[in-house]
């Protein structure tokens, strides 16, 4: 297989539904067969992806729209054990300027989001959320502390127009606002 080279390479593969579901379907059965860890975010739902593809995600990463879209649960409680019995790992759900939250043992822990000057566009703010929580993990393997991270980053994006335009270089964030917030969560 040409791209199973590359993949014995990575550690992490992160894929959202903006590719055909079954090139995201091949993407992650080879990265499950190259042990890596798997990130889904499903967006955008064109299609919505079948529920055997889940126990192939071990972190999924909708925003609270796509979570009742996908599972039809009014309440993200619900929403992320549904998605949890489907067989994803992981439950992370982005709310914007509401933070974000992540399920642990049956709860739905919400972590604050950083405050903004201005929320200019938010394009992008969800890539760079995923990226972001994706570095967290490989720098702490924490998802507490994996969900703060990207939630300071994306702060920066939404005050910037565009999409890649607007993410911040590594040395324009004020990384000391996570020490402000360690003690936020216990875990």
């Amino acid at each position: 297989m040409r791209f199973e080279p590359i993949f014995e390479l990575a550690e992490w593969l992160s894929v959202s539904l903006e590719y055909p579901k079954d090139t995201v379907e091949f993407a992650l059965k080879l990265a499950k067969k190259c042990q890596l860890k798997t990130v889904l975010d499903p967006s955008p739902l064109i299609d919505l992806p079948e529920k055997d593809l889940w126990p192939m995600v071990d972190y999924a990463l909708p925003n609270q729209k796509e979570l009742k879209i996908l599972t039809g649960e009014d309440e993200m409680l619900q929403g992320a054990n549904v998605l949890k019995d489907w067989g994803a790992g992981e439950i992370i759900v982005k709310q914007g300027a509401g933070g974000s939250s992540f399920l642990h043992q049956d709860n739905l822990i919400n972590v604050s989001a950083f405050p903004t000057k201005s929320v200019v566009d938010s394009t992008g703010a969800g890539d760079l959320f995923n990226a972001a929580f994706i570095y967290g993990m490989i720098q702490s393997n924490s998802i507490a502390r994996s969900v703060q991270i990207a939630n300071l980053v994306a702060s920066y994006a939404v005050q910037k127009r565009g999409t890649c335009e607007s993410f911040p270089d590594r040395r324009e964030i004020d990384w000391g606002q996570l020490d402000k917030r360690k003690n936020d969560l216990l875990f």
